[in-house]
């Protein structure tokens, strides 16, 4: 199993129109976290922010992910997206008191660490900007956006963690609403030349309801296509490397870094030590030995996404 966070505020959370019978497949390999924190098989709505939720890009990203992973290993979205949220209300833990009832960062926390005990967070993806479209609170959106994520990523432990945000609707061109949603959009994408393992899905050609705010249902699952394109570039590269909890303060990523021809050892290692590959789903499929920094570990062929732990060699 791996974990996909889905954050940001309505269109994350998805308002499109359900059909039938296109917006009902669901697949046996893409589950969600309920509101209750229990593993289902992923339907939409997958959020419960408001009693409007609808079709978002969740269930399609995962379905697009799963094919560009080349993998049948389950995919496990963590919806934590509350529509009408401004970035001060996630950067300050407001209190969201629609049917979702929960502070809003503290919420994402607490839900992402419950659903990483199933598996290894591998991203996040993030829809959100419409409230900060304002002439008030535009012009300070970049700042705040690149503390939250950094913040997301400190707190989760994972410092190099991919994240897709999306562009605004261009839609939104003839609404009075969002005065300042250029300027969201820019923000939006400056944050690649600040965030490493960052990338922006343009919405270039999508269409909204007839609310002129939200994407259509068959623009969320485009839109959910384009996302997944964009995150298998930021992982593709990447083998993951996690915690090994049977000695603390031992971490997989400060010893090895990925390429797509293969690993390098960064670190210190004692001589001997052991690196095993597993799948998502735990499998094992190589183990090979390292000596010292510098050494060349090839992945030989293995595509994907994999597992990397560590055992110390004896010296």
């Amino acid at each position: 199993m791996c974990i996909v966070l889905l954050a940001g505020q309505s269109n994350m959370a998805g308002r499109g129109n359900i059909r039938i019978p296109e917006d009902t497949v669901t697949y046996k390999n893409i589950v969600s976290l309920n509101k209750d924190s229990v593993w289902v098989r992923a339907k939409h709505p997958l959020h419960w922010d408001k009693a409007e939720a609808g079709v978002g890009m969740g269930i399609a990203f995962a379905h697009e992910l799963s094919v560009l992973l080349k993998t049948t290993d389950t995919i496990a979205l963590v919806p934590c997206a509350a529509g009408g949220t401004t970035v001060d209300n996630w950067l300050g833990d407001d209190y969201f008191a629609f049917t979702g009832k929960y502070n809003l960062y503290s919420n994402l926390i607490n839900r992402a660490k419950r659903a990483a005990k199933s598996g290894p967070i591998i991203g996040m993806i993030w829809h959100q900007g419409e409230s900060d479209a304002t002439a008030g609170l535009y012009s300070t959106y970049q700042g705040k956006l690149e503390k939250l994520f950094k913040m997301i990523r400190t707190d989760l432990n994972l410092p190099e963690m991919p994240i897709v945000a999306g562009e605004l609707g261009r839609f939104l061109v003839s609404s009075k609403s969002y005065p300042r949603w250029e300027a969201i959009n820019t923000s939006i994408n400056n944050l690649k030349t600040g965030l490493q393992n960052y990338s922006v899905a343009s919405s270039t050609g999508l269409a909204s309801n007839s609310d002129n705010t939200h994407f259509s249902s068959a623009s969320q699952n485009s839109f959910g296509n384009l996302y997944a394109g964009l995150f298998f570039k930021l992982i593709d590269s990447k083998t993951s490397a996690t915690h090994n909890p049977a000695r603390p303060g031992f971490h997989e990523s400060r010893y090895i870094m990925a390429d797509r021809m293969g690993l390098t050892v960064i670190g210190d290692i004692p001589k001997g030590t052991r690196i095993d590959f597993y799948t998502l789903s735990g499998r094992h499929v190589k183990t090979a030995i390292a000596a010292k920094a510098g050494d060349r570990i090839s992945l030989d062929g293995l595509t994907g996404l994999f597992l990397a732990k560590l055992k110390p060699g004896a010296g």
